[in-house]
């Protein structure tokens, strides 16, 4: 990705609402992320990254093979790059899908511009740590326990 921004980048980057989403759009190569050849950012990731940060709770009525846990990944990444110290956790219905989330965030934070993409000295199949000291946790569903105000993903749950 070049360093100056593209018109369709300028017009993604108006919709952006958060320091997230605005550095989502940013820095984030959207095909090596997704291994795709020609990918566009949709509305559901957009609405997603643009949640703010005031609730520690958001539901979201979604689809199955929306994108979703991509989109979750990537919102934890820039959510974790963004303020040191942060404990991201999903909570996701089976083991599978709770290492999925991570296998998403490093392929994200593999497609950042270098420049921006965080050192990860400690990571597993369950979990990232972030050279500022944050921490992405995938958990299969049970009972997220940890640090108080974590940013929490629930993937797949019935309501």
């Amino acid at each position: 990705m070049s360093s100056t921004p593209t018109p369709a980048i300028n017009s993604t980057l108006s919709l952006a609402r958060t320091a997230r989403c605005r550095w989502l759009l940013s820095h984030l190569d959207l095909a090596a992320a997704t291994s795709e050849d020609r990918p566009v950012y949709n509305e559901m990731q957009i609405t997603l990254w643009n949640y703010g940060d005031s609730s520690s709770v958001t539901v979201d009525n979604k689809c199955r093979q929306a994108g979703w846990s991509w989109a979750a990944a990537a919102d934890g990444v820039a959510a974790a790059a963004l303020k040191p110290n942060s404990t991201i956790i999903y909570v996701s219905y089976r083991e599978e899908d709770a290492q999925e989330k991570i296998v998403y965030a490093k392929r994200i934070i593999e497609a950042l511009r270098p420049d921006v993409r965080p050192k990860t000295p400690g990571n597993a199949k369950e979990s990232i740590e972030l050279e500022n000291g944050s921490r992405l946790i995938s958990f299969p569903c049970r009972e997220p326990r940890g640090p108080g105000k974590p940013r929490i993903y629930l993937d797949e749950m019935a309501m």
